[in-house]
């Protein structure tokens, strides 16, 4: 599956999100993606092999930044709701305006994960992380506040793979999957005695 294989109206959607993203992106300082056609190899695209294993109802993303992966997701993603940590004012900013825009069913934390995690009831069917290093309290509270059957999903590049892998495990998640994409290595990982579906 690709961008263009894609339904009109996800499409669109993804391609006003884009078009946001690169008019904000200096005031914001929220993207090195260079233009679109980058954005959708190396932001996008990627996404597409995760769809089918995010799970339905809440889900939160560490370290929004420009939206990705979240704001995508939750276009991609029916149904789902998100909600987005980024402890940047400004970036928090330009997340909100998109959320808005896109009539999209998130809502904008401006703390980090660490702090949220603390102060928080809510449980996740699906939590994110992309482009954020992680820590042991990151991982310990995503052991924490993920449903028994939920997903944390994980985007890093090869040489920190082996780390996370090793930390995650630490804290009780396993490795359910692992997808392979020239712009991210993607890690699907489970409370520990998850059964599979």
């Amino acid at each position: 599956m690709n961008f263009f294989s894609l339904n009109p109206e996800k499409r669109k959607k993804i391609d006003e999100y884009l078009s946001l993203l690169f008019h904000f992106k200096e005031k914001f300082n929220i993207t090195s993606f260079k233009d679109k056609e980058e954005a959708l190899r190396k932001g996008i695209n990627p996404l597409l092999k995760i769809v089918d294993y995010v799970e339905e109802g809440e889900c939160l993303d560490i370290g929004s930044g420009s939206g990705i992966p979240a704001l995508p997701l939750s276009i991609l993603c029916e149904k789902t709701t998100w909600i987005l940590l980024e402890p940047s004012q400004k970036k928090a900013g330009f997340l909100i305006k998109a959320a808005i825009s896109l009539n999209l069913p998130v809502k904008v934390v401006t703390k980090s994960a660490e702090e949220y995690f603390k102060d928080t009831n809510i449980s996740f069917s699906t939590i994110t992380l992309r482009g954020v290093k992680i820590t042991s309290k990151i991982a310990k509270g995503a052991h924490l506040k993920l449903n028994p059957q939920g997903k944390f999903i994980v985007f890093t590049g090869s040489e920190k793979e082996k780390e996370y892998c090793a930390l995650l495990n630490k804290y009780n998640f396993e490795q359910r999957l692992k997808i392979e994409d020239p712009f991210a290595t993607i890690l699907i990982n489970v409370p520990r005695g998850t059964k599979s579906e």
